[in-house]
């Protein structure tokens, strides 16, 4: 896993866990962490191998869409940063007319004003937004602030129980702190997380109504996860 400072382990492995001894288990964290700093190490209890390899599995699965996920970075930078939203002004001309006409003083239009508001619309076509780009290292932040910010607002997340609650689904703050590690990992996946944290937050609450209903059921056999 070179180059990542962080892994994401899912809650769901205590089922596995619990099943060991204390120091069974501590054996097996370090193994993990061995193995996520690429020392290449090896196991040789059997048991311990045995509830290691799902673990390992969802590893190199995280990974893979790590990778994707910086490729498609490295690609945007090679073309001058992420696809900006067209802006409406730019796409219609008119509506920057309109715009312009309604700070005018009706009395005081003539042709000239015309003709400037049409410069001024050229000259906007013309122009070139800067575009920012941001590095593996600068990527891996937003996600951990986003994720930080989400989990330790303690008033928010009562909220969300309270939201939820009146819709008929009753979720302890555990199960709130599941479905944000589960919500920003496919914000990453989908290269979102670049809008405010405020957005994000909104978009959670409709989103996690989303898979509430979808079917009570699945809800609740989903794998929360969240980078520890």
């Amino acid at each position: 896993m070179e180059g990542k400072k962080s892994f994401i382990l899912y809650c769901d492995i205590i089922h596995n866990l619990k099943e060991l001894t204390n120091e069974e288990a501590g054996i097996l964290f370090k193994h993990i962490l061995s193995y996520v700093n690429d020392q290449n190490p090896i196991l040789e209890d059997r048991l311990l191998k045995i509830a290691f390899e799902p673990i390992k599995q969802q590893l190199k699965r995280d990974l893979e869409k790590w990778n994707g996920f910086i490729e498609k970075q490295k690609e945007y930078g090679k073309k001058g940063g992420r696809p900006k939203k067209p802006n409406p002004l730019l796409i219609n001309p008119t509506l920057l007319k309109k715009r312009v006409a309604f700070k005018i003083n009706p009395t005081n239009v003539n042709v000239n004003d015309n003709v400037n508001v049409n410069d001024n619309v050229n000259n906007i076509n013309t122009e070139k937004e800067p575009k920012k780009t941001y590095n593996d290292s600068e990527i891996e932040k937003i996600v951990n602030n986003i994720k930080n910010e989400m989990l330790n607002s303690y008033n928010w997340n009562q909220k969300i129980r309270v939201t939820m609650k009146d819709k008929g689904h009753t979720l302890s703050e555990t199960d709130i702190q599941r479905w944000i590690g589960i919500f920003v990992n496919e914000l990453t996946a989908k290269d979102d997380i670049y809008k405010s944290l405020n957005d994000i937050k909104k978009h959670f609450i409709n989103w996690l109504l989303i898979q509430l209903n979808k079917d009570p059921k699945q809800a609740k056999q989903t794998k929360p996860s969240f980078n520890l």
